[in-house]
């Protein structure tokens, strides 16, 4: 897991490239489909702000974003980490989310957060923003992240890992989806 891995992630989705694959698989061009991003002032929510999701805060906070976090452990009595304009627990997460354009799922694997990305949190995710797991795939509910695609609701997601990665192909649902 590479925090590198979550900036590319970022760039494809706020360029609307994900469209272009679209649009080249069939053979048109309609430029009032792409709906290209600035990043400079969106937010980021950096889920599991340890070492890795340190560095993907820093990356989020070079092209000028406004980076959210969230650890197991918050230290409020510390400095806030370079790049971050707030870093909270566990239980800020809800509270982060609606504002947040780019959420990046950088935190361990643990029973609190097996499925920590349901149903109710892809509904409390903003309309159009993009989830990015870079952790493992046990923290996406897999069904509930293709609703929320099916249903719009979701600009894109980015998964570096899947449920099973090492058993079968993503679920057919998933892998058939252009934003995924």
């Amino acid at each position: 897991m590479k925090p590198f891995n979550s900036v590319p992630c970022i760039l494809y989705f706020a360029k609307s490239l994900h469209r272009a694959v679209v649009d080249r698989g069939a053979g048109v061009f309609d430029h009032r489909a792409y709906r290209p991003l600035l990043l400079e002032g969106k937010t980021a929510c950096v889920v599991g702000a340890g070492g890795i999701g340190l560095a993907v805060g820093k990356l989020c906070a070079a092209f000028g974003m406004r980076v959210l976090g969230t650890r197991r452990h918050p230290q409020p009595d510390r400095p806030l980490p370079l790049g971050f304009s707030e870093l909270g627990g566990a239980d800020d997460l809800d509270r982060f989310l609606p504002d947040s354009d780019f959420v990046v799922i950088c935190c361990q694997l643990t029973p609190e957060t097996t499925r920590l990305f349901n149903t109710d949190r892809f509904a409390a995710m903003k309309a159009g923003s993009v989830i990015i797991n870079i952790a493992r795939g046990e923290i996406i509910d897999e069904g509930a992240l293709a609703a929320a695609l099916q249903h719009n609701h979701l600009r894109g997601a980015a998964l570096d890992v899947y449920v099973g990665e090492f058993e079968h192909m993503p679920m057919a649902r998933l892998w058939s989806d252009p934003r995924y």
